[in-house]
Order: C-alpha cells, then structure tokens, then sequence
C-alpha cells in the first residue's frame, strides 16, 4: 500500500502563502482573436519563497539612470563574478551592465513602474548581438502572469539575450573553453523554442542549425540567456529532417546536439525470440516523412509502421536470430540524424514465432513446447483422483496432483471443466504448466481457506507457467490472495479475481510477467485492503485488464521494462467517498524504462468530492513517501568516471549495502558541471561510480545530490483521468526524460511537477527534460481546479541547487472552473492556470537567491479558457518562456 508523503499538509500561513502567491492581479482580455511576436517580460525581485509580495513584471529594458559603466568594466565585473560561482550565474553582473551601457538611449517609457502596456515594444540587448523588437497585446499588472494572447515572452533574471546577427562571429583569438551542452529538449519540432544549459557558452553565444556532419545551415534566433550556461533559442518553422544544433561561444563550437534523434528506451519484455513480435519503447522512432529500420545483431527486423508511432515501434523479430545474452539493437529513424543503440540489456534466443496463449510478447512462443501436453484434470486416467468441479466436493487433492502430474511430464496444460472447483488448501503452481479453464466465468476456482496465512496459488523462482481462461474467487475476507515471486515466463490471461476484502495480491520481482485481460474486483472492507502490490517486476505487460477498488492503492513500485496499455481502473466510492485509507488510482514509485499509454482511470460513484484529505492522485510518484533515498553533499575531488565526498557518507537506504539499483542515480546541481546527471554504477565508502564519463569534471565547488529516480525513461500517453481529485502527480521525487502527451483530464485535477529540498534531512529531487505537450485538462464541475504547475518547495533557507531544468510545456489545452477555484489545501496545486514557481514551506525564507531553481522552462502553444491568470511564472525561475499561449473565453 502506498504511503502518505512526508511533507505535511502546509499549514494555515503555508496555504495563505499560496494563496497570495498564486492570485497576483491582473487584467484580462476577454478574448484575443490574434497573435503577436515577440513580446518580452523579466521578473525582478525574485527572492525568497516566504516573501508574500508577488514577483514584479518590468519592461526588459536598461534601468533609466544614464550609462555609468562601460562594456570593458562589466566584462571585468563579470570576470571576478566567474571567479567566485560557477558558469550558471558568472555573468549576471556583466549581463546588467551591457543592459545599462547598450539599451539606455533605446528604451521606451512605461506608464507606471511595474506595469507593462498594450502595445509595448522594447529593445534592448544584455549579452550582445543585434536588438529584437517585444510587444504584447494585453496589460500586466503585478506578478508576471500571462493573461492575454501573448507570444516570445521570456523571463531571464536580470538579463534577456535578443537576436543576434544571421552572420558568424568573428572567433577571437583569445583561448576560450569549449561550450559543452548538459541539457537539451528530447523530441522537437520545427518551430519549437528550445532550452540549452551547459556551460562555457559565453557571454554572446550563437547557436547554429547544422546537418549530421556539422555543416552550418542557419542561425538560430536567440530568445533569452542566463549567465554563460543558459539560453533559450528559436528553431526555424521552415527546417525538415534531422535536427541538430551547435552552440559557439565566440571562440569554440560544441559538439552536435540531436534534438529529433531516434533515442531507444526499451522493450515490452526482456526477451525476444525469433520471429516473434516485440515493441520497442523511445523518442523519435518514427518521424514524419521517414520508415525507421531496427536491426537484431545486424538483422533486420520487420517494422509495422501502422501500428507505429513516434514512441512505440511494432516490431517482429527476425526468423533466425540467433540466440545470444546480449544482443546490439540499433534504431534509426532515418531522419539524418543517425543510428542510435539501445543500451538496456535484453537476451535474443531462437525461436519459432508462435503465441499460443495470445499474450502478444515474443517469449510467449516458449509455451509451445508444453501445448502439445493435455492433463484433462476431470477425466486422464493417470489420475487417481479427479476434479469434481461440483461446488461442494473440496477439490484440493485432486487439483494439485493435476499440476504434479504436469510438472512430472516436463510440462503441459492442465485442462479445468467447467463449474465451481471448490479447494481449502493453497495451490502450488510448478514450471512448465499452464492451468487453463473453460473461460472466464465459467471455470471457478473457489477458494475457502480453513486457516488464514495461505494463499490460493502461490509461485516462486519458477519459469514458464500461467493461469488462463478461468475465475478465482476468495470467499474469506482475510485470506491470503496470492502471491507470485521471483518467477521468470509467468502469466495470467483472462482470469477474473473476486477478492472479496482478502489481503492484496504480492506479485514482485518477477521478470517477463503478462497479466491480460483480467479482471481484479477488490471491494470496501473492513481492514482497508488494496488489491494488488506489484512490486520491482521487469518486462512487464499489463495490458487491457479491469481493476476495481476502494482503498489503498494498485501499486506497482520499481517496476521496468514495463508496459502497461488499455486498463480500465476505476476507484469504488460508493458509501466510501472518505477512506480511512490513503488512496491512489495508480502508484508508479521509482518506476523506471514504463510506458503508461490509454488507460482509462475513472471512480465508480463519483466524483470524489471530499476537500478534506492529502491523497487521491490518480497517478501518481512520489519517491517512496516517508522511505527515502536521497543524499546530498559537496564533492572533494573527482574523476572522468567517480565523485568522492570525504565528508559525506553514501545513503544506500531502502537498499542492502553493496546493492545498486538499476535507477540510482546522482546530479550536480551547484558549482561546477550543475546540470550533469548520470547512473551510479558502483559505490565504495565515500566514492561513488558512474555509467558514463562527466563532460565536465566536478570539483571542490561541485554541489551533488543522489537519489532514486522516482520516474525515469518514462511515457505517459492517451490516458483518460476522471473524477479523482488530482491528476497526473510528479512529487517530491527525481524524474528525467519523461514525456506526458495526449492524456485527457476531465473533473480530476491536473498535472503537477515538485521538485524538493530538504538540506535537514539531506533530500534534493532534481528533474531534467519533462514535456508536458498535447494534454486537455478540463474542470468544469467546480469541484477541483485545472492546472499544469511546475514547483520547487523550499523546506528550509539554504540555497543549495538548480532543481529543474528544461521542462516544455508545449500546446496544453485548458478550461478552468469560472469563477477560479483558489483550493489551498491542494498542496501547491491550489489556484487555475499555468505556472513555473518556487515556494517556501520552512522556516526561514528571507536567504537571497544566488542560483536559479527553475531553469529554461518554455511554455508555447498553451490555452486556457476561464483562466483569469493565463500563466504565473514566480520565484526563482530563469530563461523561461512564454510564447503564442492563448486566453480565452468560452465561445471564443
């Protein structure tokens, strides 16, 4: 069962905190039938998170003293700023100095500090390069909420980079380091604002489109830039093909960065047979105007591109591959971008294409050695006692000699009649066997346990066994349900499971499980039972099957490889609506390498109107709530490939020392190198090991937090949420590379990203590279509010690291509550809109910032309709930015 989260409900000044922060005035535009480029806003005065007076919009423009320091003395300024804090932040100096000594003569007047008029146009330039002209086509009062049609609006602390010249920079011949780009978008588009952090771009970097052999073919237009580590720029509407961009900081070029690449993630199984079918999970596998080719150690397999979309690839393996424990499989999108290699292990054997339980995985061919096996477990004469199936005779005896029989054999289908097989005792499954009903519904297996502490079949370390066509019915509510453990080729295929209050289902550490159109029926009771705990199963495929509950949670912990489509899973409130229980409609904690795609997430009963609890995420991660596994600290010295922390010691909690999951991850969030995150391979005292090499090696100035990423290599697609009170929640967890695109809310909350530190408790949950692109999210019942909100709570005063980096949000459709819910108890997710924030929940909160904690976050294409705040972008927040976002009203 899932555990409530460790942060606290905010207290009353916390919620009156968010209340302030996420209600800043503003005018509204009733509607705005056109769009405008390039309108430009940046925040001042974004300090602590404790402060209620809300972030301040100023035109980006030089101050109105006349110039008073030269571009010479503010690349001084900037030169002993660099000397004392790292690439993200060194030329913040210099960046308001050139402000001061470009845009003085240039800017426009405002009608009233802090405000921003209708039109407005500005020129200015922070970091050089030629000036771009802002507009915007409503007025902004207050905080730096988007609340008309707006297009190229961008937050950059003090600094905003304009366009620079189509023309190359002249190098200079002074020695300047290599730009080097930690962080870039996964997957886009022609026309896209994108977001590059990394260091030694220099104080006026260009970034060029160029082709796979790094030829120059265009300069992109420059958005905004933060310090010598940050930029935002524009792609051309007009490329085609392969995506790929330099950064040139004046004086060297960095390497190719493939922004629409083929990136493999992984596969529905951890093996593939020959001519067996497979899907194969990742970014930019299939692109428009391109057939993508897979090869198996140099064969090729056979794409179904009909099937096929730009993250999943339907595959058919090829008819003689070979077996092999680590095969090279290679993607290429054939975009010009290149081939790319998956790089998570799988085992390829041989094989003859067959699936003779219909479980659609290529390993589901290695039942066919078994099929031609019967055991009629009503009638084979080698039996010496045979089902009954009456509903009264207790059939233990006779269903367990059955499987015995099987497993005697060297395999086969034990065959079940039609009727109620009733049986007091638990069923021990065997390798090999499969136990097959005459159809779900008509073949029942009773189970009415004399003792408690059995279960009503159980597994463990077994391969090649499964469950199908039959119905399990547990008749005591305390009973043991099942429990299936460490089994390799395990099924279950169109069985329905009545579990009647009995204990939830432990299905774990299983590798290549398929459970299939099943049915799980888990009832209100008394001891709050879930109905399942599916924990750390790999090649997973949970695929059109029905869930119902009432308490707890379906929980499927650090499962991978996974694969999990076509569910409907429905929360029972009926004379429940308030759980004693905390409850989930699907918890994902440290899942990692999953696609979550057209689900149907819906509450019996409903909707959940209870205002009143801390739970009811429809899906969510939250990084194990109160069992955590975060560290930080400050590295002492480092290698291509380790850190080392003398001071500090390894947290391997929840794990057993010496064991290092899949997952683990570590992040330079401050100081040298911040952006990099990589796998922890290895630990040894105070030195940790990683997957592959830093681009920059971290030094004594290198702040670093370790954790398990709490979602990794993730898809979230087409899934439809009803009804619940919160939606997609990412929460006080680390994520990276995941894509949540095409979902459907409707009256269930929205979409909410948290980033988090807790230096007390040595917790920092860095995120890179989340696109939120496509969804609708639509409350209209006035019972909960619409919103996609990116977050970093500060729960104390430190400033320690940047916690989110290059999060898109890209053509989010919305409609909102009218009049706007203000909901505080929501956590942070408490007010209708869009928003990129940092609040405060500790202390003290008066600390300035000195880094950002929301970094390059783009918001383009978005609506909203009834939103009185189209788009709130507050504290601690740099480079991001607003374009062609659109308010409007209904009807409209």
């Amino acid at each position: 069962m899932a555990s409530r989260r460790i942060a606290s409900r905010p207290d009353q000044s916390n919620s009156a905190r968010a209340a302030t922060h996420m209600s800043y005035p503003s005018s509204r535009t009733a509607h705005a039938s056109s769009l405008v480029t390039g309108a430009m806003l940046v925040l001042a005065g974004c300090g602590g998170g404790a402060s209620d007076t809300p972030p301040t919009a100023t035109a980006a423009v030089a101050p109105t003293t006349e110039v008073a320091a030269s571009a010479v003395a503010a690349e001084a300024a900037a030169s002993a700023a660099s000397t004392a804090s790292s690439d993200l932040i060194a030329s913040s100096v210099l960046a308001l100095a050139k402000a001061q000594a470009l845009g003085a003569s240039n800017r426009p007047a405002a009608d009233t500090p802090g405000r921003v008029s209708s039109p407005t146009t500005t020129t200015g330039s922070a970091t050089g390069g030629s000036t771009q002209i802002a507009t915007q086509t409503s007025t902004t009062q207050g905080g730096a909420a988007s609340t008309g049609s707006t297009s190229s609006t961008s937050t950059a602390g003090a600094s905003t980079q304009a366009s620079p010249q189509a023309t190359v920079i002249a190098k200079t011949t002074a020695t300047v380091s290599t730009p080097v780009v930690f962080n870039a978008p996964l997957s886009s588009a022609p026309g896209d604002v994108i977001s590059l952090q990394g260091e030694n771009f220099g104080t006026s970097p260009s970034v060029y489109l160029v082709d796979a052999a790094g030829k120059k073919l265009s300069t992109l237009s420059i958005v905004s830039t933060y310090g010598t580590g940050a930029l935002t720029a524009r792609l051309p509407s007009t490329a085609t093909g392969a995506l790929i961009v330099q950064v040139d900081n004046g004086g060297a070029v960095s390497g190719l960065v493939k922004l629409n690449a083929a990136r493999p993630y992984h596969l529905d199984a951890l093996q593939i047979n020959g001519g067996g079918a497979f899907r194969l999970f990742g970014r930019n596998l299939l692109v428009a105007g391109s057939t993508p080719t897979v090869t198996i150690d140099g064969l090729a397999a056979t794409v179904n591109t009909s099937q096929s979309n730009e993250h999943m690839l339907v595959l058919t393996a090829p008819a003689n591959l070979k077996a092999n424990g680590k095969p090279v499989i290679i993607v290429d999108n054939k975009n010009g971008s290149g081939p790319a290699t998956l790089d998570r292990p799988v085992e390829a054997v041989a094989g003859k294409g067959t699936d003779p339980f219909g479980l659609g995985v290529g390993w589901g061919d290695g039942f066919s050695t078994i099929t031609g096996r019967v055991i009629n477990a009503a009638s084979d004469s080698r039996l010496s006692r045979k089902v009954k199936c009456d509903g009264s005779t207790d059939d233990f005896a006779a269903l367990q000699a059955s499987i015995s029989l099987a497993s005697q054999l060297g395999g086969a289908v034990v065959q079940l009649p039609a009727g109620t097989c009733l049986y007091t005792q638990s069923l021990a499954l065997a390798s090999k066997v499969v136990v097959q009903g005459a159809g779900k519904g008509k073949t029942v297996l009773r189970y009415d346990a004399a003792i408690t502490g059995t279960h009503a079949f159980w597994a463990k370390s077994l391969d090649l066994l499964g469950l199908a066509d039959l119905s399990v019915d547990f008749v005591k509510a305390n009973a043991e349900t099942s429990n299936l453990q460490a089994n390799r080729r395990i099924f279950l295929r169109n069985v329905a499971l009545a579990m009647n209050g009995g204990i939830q289902m432990f299905w774990q550490d299983n590798i290549n499980f398929v459970v299939r159109g099943t049915d799980i029926v888990q009832p209100a009771n008394s001891k709050l039972n879930g109905p399942f705990f599916m924990a750390n199963n790999s090649g997973l495929s949970f695929v059109d099957n029905t869930i119902t509950f009432a308490h707890g949670a379906p929980s499927m912990p650090r499962c991978s490889d996974a694969y999990l489509a076509g569910n409907r899973i429905t929360r029972d409130v009926r004379n429940v609506m308030d759980s004693p229980s905390i409850v989930h409609s699907l918890a994902i904690d440290f899942a990692h390498r999953i696609a979550i795609v057209g689900n149907t997430f819906d509450v019996l009963g409903g909707p959940v109107t209870n205002k009143n609890r801390n739970d009811g995420e429809t899906l969510l991660t939250e990084g194990g709530g109160p069992n955590r596994t975060e560290n930080i600290g400050t590295a002492t010295s480092a290698s291509a490939t380790t850190l080392v922390d003398t001071n500090n010691t390894i947290n391997i909690t929840p794990f057993n020392d010496g064991i290092v999951p899949a997952n683990y991850g570590i992040a330079i969030v401050g100081g040298k190198g911040a952006g990099q995150h990589r796998r922890i391979t290895g630990y040894t005292g105070k030195t940790v090991s990683i997957d592959t090499a830093w681009d920059v090696i971290p030094d004594n100035t290198s702040r670093y937090a370790t954790f398990v990423w709490g979602l990794e290599k993730a898809l979230i697609k087409g899934n439809t949420l009803k009804d619940n009170p919160r939606g997609i929640w990412i929460y006080q967890t680390a994520a990276r590379e995941v894509d949540i695109v095409n979902n459907t809310i409707n009256n269930g909350g929205g979409i909410f990203i948290r980033a988090d530190q807790r230096l007390s408790t040595k917790l920092f949950t860095p995120m890179f590279g989340l696109r939120i692109a496509n969804n609708a999210v639509n409350n209209t019942n006035r019972q909960w509010p619409s919103y996609v909100n990116i977050n970093f709570t500060r729960q104390d005063s430190s400033n320690f690291g940047v916690a989110n980096i290059g999060t898109e949000v890209r053509n989010n459709r919305m409609i909102a509550s009218s009049p706007n819910l203000l909901m505080p108890q929501e956590i942070r997710a408490s007010s209708e809109g869009y928003a990129a924030m940092m609040y405060g929940e500790g202390p003290s909160q008066s600390l300035a910032l000195t880094e950002p904690r929301i970094l390059g976050t783009v918001f383009q294409g978005n609506s909203c309709t009834n939103c009185t705040q189209l788009i709130v972008n507050g504290e601690a927040t740099r480079t991001t930015v607003q374009e062609s976002n659109l308010l409007t009203t209904p009807g409209s």
